[in-house]
């Protein structure tokens, strides 16, 4: 591999059928240099130019493998460079490692990596024992929170990040200065030593969370975010995230009719995917999101056509960065609006999915979930990062389950030990039921807490024939017992 590689090899899962396995991988390249030829046993791949920044160009390979009975190692090549991929039999289970919170709000990437990425060695560890065939990450891959500082004019004229101490317009300096961020950012933080390995060897499939543009992106007053300022951060980070996170060019329409995405437009970034009996669908809770929507008509469409192209399918994992089932805190939203000072804490409590100001989206989420287990007999997993804790929940309309697997964070720092114990003590006494859809969260085998306050990541194994199961990895209290989910 030449000398000038700047960035990767990261693979973007991108389906898979009873004969192949897809990817998708991007390197980053000096401007100029021509990228290497690339592929597989099964075919050679052509190199497609996705963007060009600070002197580096972005590529992309559309790779695939073939698939057999039996799980087997398949190796592909970029330049004079190889990898090895898990490619999981026809016939056989799927184990995924799911991740969330890679990063912190302040001096993320500057702190020592050793430090910082201690829990992705641990994932690169039980990958050498166990291959994963699949890593989810779900939301907050990126800390972009110091855009506001980083980029000069914004850090001339900023105030609490509030736009009409911006003025009205931003130059288009400014504008290129933002996206020159939003990569750099990308470049710096996909190149650590500790992500690399397993960047390269297994397939991603990710969906953004607020940090990924800035903190509390949807939650803001209306006026915010209709300033030029914030959309132009938006814009900025909306590219970087189509590029860096879904493997796609900045803008236009999706390259390929064959890649997840519900719409082809990418006017939102929802993905759904079919692999045997199992389906993964991801709505994008963030590009059309406000103080009193949580999707968009058209990402609502898009959602339940996703339900219906996965009939047939018996487990259905679906990514939410926001927790869907957790502890009802809408009451302490409410209360919060009359206390001064302590907007920050609303804006919290007001991206979570069961605010009051989203209860109807979040029980037309739940209904269709349970309707799509009735129909199919299926299981439905939540997976969903976002509150830098681990947890277990389960909600139930009588009749159906769905479990709720939340992990974050792998970079993230947990909160004090005490507001844990807080949370647990009020899921204790706070079992809430809303128009017959009873929640509550349970302690997690093996550790007896409800909610974890340590990093950690989630395995999750979907054998072919037992049920699946998951359980935590925690940096000080090591691994959980297994959860079975039935």
């Amino acid at each position: 591999m030449p000398t000038e590689r700047r960035l990767g090899p990261v693979l973007y899962f991108r389906g898979a059928d009873n004969a192949e396995w897809h990817v998708r991988a991007l390197i980053g390249l000096e401007e100029g240099v021509d990228p290497p030829a690339a592929g597989t046993d099964l075919q050679e791949a052509q190199a497609l130019r996705l963007e060009s920044r600070l002197g580096v160009t972005i590529w992309a390979y559309d790779l695939a493998f073939p698939r057999a009975v039996a799980d087997h190692d398949a190796a592909y090549r970029i330049g004079n460079a190889s990898w090895i991929v898990a490619v999981p039999g026809r016939d056989r289970g799927l184990h995924i490692a799911f991740t969330a919170c890679n990063g912190s709000e302040a001096g993320d990437l500057d702190h020592p990596v050793a430090g910082r990425n201690h829990l992705w060695d641990r994932l690169q560890d039980a990958h050498r024992v166990t291959s994963f065939h699949l890593l989810l990450q779900g939301g907050d891959q990126l800390y972009a929170d110091p855009v506001w500082n980083k980029v000069p004019e914004l850090s001339r004229r900023i105030k609490n990040q509030k736009p009409d101490t911006l003025g009205p317009q931003v130059t288009q300096e400014t504008v290129s200065a933002i996206q020159d961020y939003y990569f750099d950012r990308y470049l710096r933080l996909w190149s650590q030593k500790e992500l690399t390995p397993l960047l390269a060897s297994i397939p991603s499939l990710m969906m953004w969370d607020d940090h990924d543009i800035f903190d509390g992106w949807g939650s803001h007053p209306p006026e915010w975010q209709a300033s030029e300022p914030y959309k132009s951060v938006f814009e900025g980070a909306r590219r970087a995230f189509r590029v860096f996170q879904l493997g796609l060019p900045p803008e236009g329409e999706s390259d390929s009719p064959n890649n997840g995405f519900f719409s082809r437009s990418l006017s939102h970034f929802g993905w759904v995917y079919r692999v045997g009996d199992t389906g993964f669908l991801a709505p994008d809770l963030r590009s059309a999101r406000t103080k009193q929507q949580v999707m968009s008509p058209a990402a609502w469409q898009g959602f339940e056509a996703a339900l219906d192209h996965l009939d047939g399918c018996r487990n259905l994992v679906l990514l939410s960065s926001v927790p869907l089932i957790n502890l009802d805190l809408s009451a302490l939203e409410r209360l919060m609006v009359w206390i001064p000072q302590q907007q920050d804490y609303q804006d919290d409590l007001r991206d979570q999915w069961q605010s009051f100001a989203h209860r109807r989206e979040w029980t037309r989420m739940m209904s269709q979930l349970f309707l799509y287990a009735k129909r199919n007999d299926a299981r439905i997993l939540v997976t969903s990062g976002e509150i830098h804790l681990g947890a277990f929940g389960r909600a139930s309309n009588g009749q159906q389950l769905i479990h709720q697997l939340i992990s974050s964070g792998i970079v993230h720092p947990p909160p004090p030990q005490a507001f844990a114990k807080a949370l647990s003590l009020l899921s204790r006494i706070c079992k809430p039921s809303t128009r017959g859809i009873r929640t509550h969260m349970q302690a997690i085998p093996g550790f007896g807490r409800r909610y974890l306050a340590e990093r950690n990541w989630l395995e999750l194994d979907l054998p072919s024939q037992a049920g699946p199961r998951a359980r935590w990895h925690a940096e000080d209290s090591g691994i959980s017992a297994w959860v079975e989910l039935k």
